[in-house]
């Protein structure tokens, strides 16, 4: 079906905030921490990621775990839209509790992301590892309205490199934002192998064509130290082109290359998966990440930065949130660690063409079925309207501009 690309690569060990402000709250991409470790996983070992959009119950989101493996850490996640959390889902059989993330931006389109720990499910499932495993969600996207999940899997192989795996989540939905990683002691890119991966997980994204295809219109732009990695992050890679399941995962399935051309919005191909090793020079003690999204209505809600080698220590200056989040007392652009190139700029946005004809959109629990319509991509117009006096929301779908 989908193979997982498997980055045998250390994640930056990075106490990482992606986090950007809006005039309702602020959104960030937390570091996940659940044991002891400066980050979410240090040791010989490797990660897996997968994403899932569907229209009805069933689908499956895959594992790959390699022979010789142990299961250390394993999360499901459910991103929202419209309102609500999904705190419930079955998986693989399994009735699965979520609990949201409160870094989440609810602004706009009413984003939410939801975690649930399901190592135990996982590991017993998986076993020592050997290839990919299936698993089912059990659960169709109704109101509040699903728009997709994401599995994340960690594992420690004694046969496999040394990394350090960081896994952020939360959302983002408002643009633009900017993260300085400063590194505990300088990269050593001479270390044999080295590699640098970054991955993203993307919400209610739609450019008008299926798979990993660039059709522009809705899109994420990300500069990695001021050079443009990509200017079209997003669409429904892992899902299918209407409401409910319009999510991409760089992971499963995908490559690593960046695309062709990292400025074109609307043609070449873009997995949300990409190695970032010509990004970084030998003695960086930094690394800087531009988000933006001129479309304004994609909510990034899941990143997993990789390096080869062990990070010993990483901070970071957010240098838009009007916070001094590394403790050295200097905020925003005061911070020298927020002296960087400037990003190439993000590219005028191109229409995406209009997608043909697809069934009606989800209405919520209770609720009729939807006008026609569309529930525009984020800042499409048009995209929630309250109706029969606020008693449920009619959800139109998406148009493409």
């Amino acid at each position: 079906m989908r193979r997982i690309s498997i980055v045998l690569a250390v994640l930056i060990a990075a106490a990482v905030f992606i986090a950007i402000r809006s005039s309702h709250s602020e959104a960030t991409l937390d570091l996940l921490l659940p044991g002891a470790d400066p980050v979410t996983f240090i040791g010989n070992g490797g990660y897996s990621a997968d994403g899932l959009g569907q229209i009805s119950a069933g689908g499956t989101i895959q594992a790959e775990v390699p022979a010789g493996s142990t299961v250390v850490g394993a999360w499901l996640y459910a991103t929202t839209v419209g309102g609500g959390d999904t705190t419930a889902l079955g998986f693989d059989g399994n009735a699965v509790t979520l609990t949201p993330l409160a870094q989440t931006d609810p602004a706009g389109y009413s984003f939410s992301t939801t975690r649930a720990d399901v190592t135990s499910i996982v590991a017993a499932k998986v076993g020592g590892g050997g290839g990919i495993t299936n698993f089912t969600i059990d659960d169709a996207p109704t109101s509040p309205l699903l728009d997709g999940v994401a599995l994340v899997v960690i594992f420690s192989n004694p046969g496999l490199p040394e990394q350090s795996i960081a896994v952020m989540d939360g959302g983002l939905s408002v643009t633009p934002s900017t993260t300085v990683l400063n590194f505990g002691s300088p990269i050593d890119t001479t270390v044999p192998g080295f590699s640098a991966t970054l991955s993203l997980g993307i919400q209610f994204s739609y450019q008008g064509a299926p798979g990993n295809v660039c059709s522009g219109g809705q899109y994420s732009t990300v500069d990695i130290n001021g050079s443009r990695l990509t200017s079209c992050a997003g669409n429904y890679d892992d899902g299918e082109g209407q409401d409910g399941a319009l999510l991409t995962v760089g992971g499963v399935g995908d490559s690593t290359d960046i695309p062709a051309d990292p400025n074109a919005t609307d043609t070449g191909t873009d997995d949300e998966l990409y190695g970032i090793s010509s990004f970084i020079t030998n003695g960086d003690t930094s690394l800087s990440i531009v988000n933006e999204n001129p479309s304004g209505d994609d909510s990034i809600f899941l990143a997993v930065l990789s390096i080869t080698g062990q990070v010993s220590g990483v901070s970071g200056e957010i240098c838009n949130d009007q916070r001094d989040n590394d403790g050295d007392t200097l905020i925003d652009t005061a911070d020298p660690d927020c002296i960087f190139p400037t990003p190439t700029p993000s590219p005028t946005a191109s229409p995406s063409p209009t997608p043909t004809a697809t069934p009606a959109a989800l209405p919520p629990t209770g609720g009729p079925a939807a006008d026609s319509g569309g529930l525009p991509w984020l800042a499409a117009a048009g995209a929630l309207a309250l109706m029969g006096g606020g008693a449920w929301l009619a959800y139109q779908r998406r148009r493409a501009r």
